[in-house]
């Protein structure tokens, strides 16, 4: 049972350390302004685009 405990606490640890690697990774690209380039400009604001002119 020790162990079966001990090792669910490494792998909680382990999770979090992940989680926090992945948001400084994102600060860092956020500072070098790399964040949002994959998301493409809406030519239009609106869900539909173009097609909410008429």
């Amino acid at each position: 049972m020790r162990i079966s405990a001990s090792i669910l606490l490494l792998t909680c640890i382990l999770v979090s350390l992940a989680a926090n690697f992945s948001t400084v990774e994102k600060y860092r690209s956020a500072e070098a302004g790399q964040v949002g380039k994959h998301e493409p400009i809406k030519p239009y604001p609106g869900p539909r685009g173009p097609r909410r002119a008429w």
